[in-house]
């Protein structure tokens, strides 16, 4: 199996780009969904209404899961790769 020639200078720039802005992009949202359960923890109607904090953990959750995946198909096409044992969810 003949190896692959590195990519070029510009292809690794254009992929770094990209994953800065998923990155970047994934952690507001993650910090917005993150901000709105707080306040919800603020409110009255937090203790009759779990769901809906459970909800926004859920995306949050997805949020990250999908900022990993994406992530990782950008680096992977430069050759690059960093593998986490992720736990299941549950």
């Amino acid at each position: 199996m003949t190896p692959r020639p590195p990519p070029s200078a510009e292809h690794f720039t254009q992929v770094v780009t990209e994953v800065d802005r998923l990155v970047q992009q994934g952690c507001a949202e993650i910090s917005a969904l993150s901000r709105m359960a707080l306040l919800w923890l603020e409110t009255p109607e937090t203790s009759n209404r779990l769901e809906v904090l459970a909800s926004a953990l859920r995306t949050i959750r997805n949020s990250a899961d999908m900022l990993a995946s994406e992530t990782s198909g950008e680096v992977v096409a430069v050759g690059c790769s960093h593998h986490v044992k992720s736990s299941a969810a549950p």
